[in-house]
């Protein structure tokens, strides 16, 4: 029966993950060496392997169940962490500080992104606030702001 498992799980792989597909595969081949294991205790055969070995063999095969899940479970952590921070990258595109602009810098600036960036179905809003502010924006979104009167008030005053 555990054998029919293994293939049915190796030729189908059910999962989408191929990290969970293998740690099925992991599991199904214990679960196989663990009948095989019992099935040759039963039947006697193996006479000279003490029951502690056989024993901590088994033991050994279903603790690499768990070992394999903590490997595939921290794998895939890690890629989706790197892949989050992969794209906040791709859709920070750039910060300038502004102090140094020339005088005619935000209208060409302005002129080149409505130009070649912005669709007509879109808003392009500038936001104007101090450099950590803008760092901690870029990462978290920009914060939402309250309406007072026809003034717009953020975290920065």
């Amino acid at each position: 029966m555990a054998l029919c498992s293994l293939e049915l799980f190796r030729n189908t792989e059910p999962f989408k993950s191929a990290s969970t597909n293998l740690l099925v595969y992991v599991a199904q081949y214990a679960v196989l060496l663990t009948f095989a294991a019992a099935l040759m205790i039963h039947a006697g055969i193996g006479e000279g392997l003490s029951n502690l070995g056989i024993g901590i063999a088994l033991l050994l095969i279903n603790v690499s169940v768990f070992g394999v899940a903590i490997v595939t479970a921290i794998l895939r952590y890690l890629h989706t962490k790197k892949s989050k921070r992969k794209m906040a990258d791709m859709i920070t595109k750039k910060v300038e500080w502004a102090c140094e602009f020339s005088d005619d810098k935000f209208k060409t600036t302005f002129d080149a992104i409505t130009e070649h960036s912005v669709p007509p179905s879109s808003v392009l809003c500038f936001w104007y606030c101090g450099l950590t502010c803008a760092k901690q924006a870029l990462k978290r979104g920009i914060p939402a702001v309250k309406i007072e009167g026809e003034m717009f008030k953020g975290r920065n005053g």
